[in-house]
């Protein structure tokens, strides 16, 4: 009897197109990732305010729970158009120790409300091309980068003679110009 067993080499393994694909999902920090573009569109400086009060229409209606705190919290954008409203509210009793934490928990939960409500807000104010349409946002610009940095410092110490006019471009190109105003920069004193 023969008992010869015979396995086959393993082949070198086929690599799906799906594999490489959620290889490539999954690194969203990559520059080139669908999703760095749509960060690029939501980061920048919001200008909000919050508006907390006492919520006496809350306390008025629920008159038959003793004890009763409430705050109500308008989040209004910078043109001061109401873009969320929060509510918040405890009720102390006897067995309520911390009368402080009480209060400041109903104050935060109508800071916390407030911001769920203008989130929804600024996703419905987001126009069909996907960009947020608000005046109070603004997009952080790209700083200067070192190439262009050493090049306009350059450009400024063979094209400009006055000493005031030194000051003010050194002044600007160390004191955090934007890669824009550096591009454009460089384009005016080129030609000059």
């Amino acid at each position: 009897m023969n008992n010869t067993t015979y396995y086959k080499k393993p082949t070198a393994s086929l690599v799906s197109p799906y594999q490489i694909m959620k290889k490539q999902m999954s690194d969203v920090q990559n520059t080139e990732h669908p999703a760095q573009k749509e960060i690029k569109k939501v980061v920048g400086i919001y200008q909000m305010t919050a508006e907390v009060q006492e919520d006496k229409l809350d306390i008025a209606s629920l008159r038959s729970i003793p004890g009763l705190i409430a705050f109500i919290c308008s989040i209004k954008n910078a043109s001061g158009e109401i873009i969320g409203i929060g509510r918040g509210s405890v009720a102390l009793g006897r067995n309520q120790k911390f009368v402080e934490k009480a209060v400041r928990s109903a104050f935060n939960f109508s800071i916390l409300s407030a911001i769920a409500q203008s989130s929804r807000a600024l996703d419905a104010i987001a126009n069909p091309h996907g960009d947020i349409s608000l005046e109070s946002v603004e997009a952080i610009p790209e700083s200067i980068t070192d190439k262009q940095k050493s090049y306009l410092t350059e450009l400024v110490q063979k094209k400009i003679k006055d000493v005031d006019a030194h000051v003010f471009w050194m002044n600007q190109i160390n004191g955090g110009m934007s890669k824009n105003d550096a591009s454009s920069a460089i384009q005016e004193l080129a030609g000059k």
